[in-house]
């Protein structure tokens, strides 16, 4: 890895080798949440373009699949807006990339031109699919060599963590 802007879209992720000379500083939980967090997303995101989605984000991938679990449901950009906890100019951005890439459709509504309903098209259902298989395949390389009780601790540090955070 290199200093160099990794090309994701977002354009706040940017990996660094060593940014700090003193060995000490990589022992803090919020850099190397970070470090993961950005090779992660990386990598996921080199999967999309190989997929022909181009600038779609991490952020858009859970955006779909959210679609998908709620699909008996309509759904508004607002609900979108609250639901990942991002504003609307961000939202309003991945939805025009989502929409661009005919994943997604916007729909006006009735009574109420500023609400948009969001629907999965086709092509956005099978690209669900297709990253999903992704996903659990980059899941297996992330965990590869640890154990379930590895696994286990892992999920309660960072259950824990989250639950000071929002205390």
């Amino acid at each position: 890895m290199n200093i160099n802007k990794t090309g994701m879209e977002d354009g706040f992720c940017k990996v660094f080798e060593k940014p700090w000379k003193n060995p000490v500083d990589d022992r803090h939980v919020g850099y190397q949440l970070k470090m993961l967090d950005q090779i992660f997303c990386k990598e996921m995101v080199k999967l999309f373009r190989e997929d022909g989605y181009d600038g779609v984000t991490m952020l858009g991938g859970w955006i779909l699949e959210y679609l998908a679990f709620q699909e008996e449901e309509v759904i508004y950009q607002k609900d979108i807006e609250r639901n990942f906890k991002v504003g609307k100019s961000t939202i309003a951005g991945i939805m025009k990339v989502l929409e661009k890439n005919d994943l997604i459709v916007r729909k006006s509504v009735k009574g109420d031109a500023r609400l948009k309903q969001v629907c999965l098209t086709k092509k956005g259902e099978q690209y669900i699919e297709q990253m999903r298989q992704r996903r659990n395949a980059m899941e297996e390389r992330v965990t590869k060599g640890l154990s379930q009780k590895e696994l286990d601790l892992f999920f309660q540090i960072v259950k824990k963590m989250r639950e000071n955070l929002l205390e």
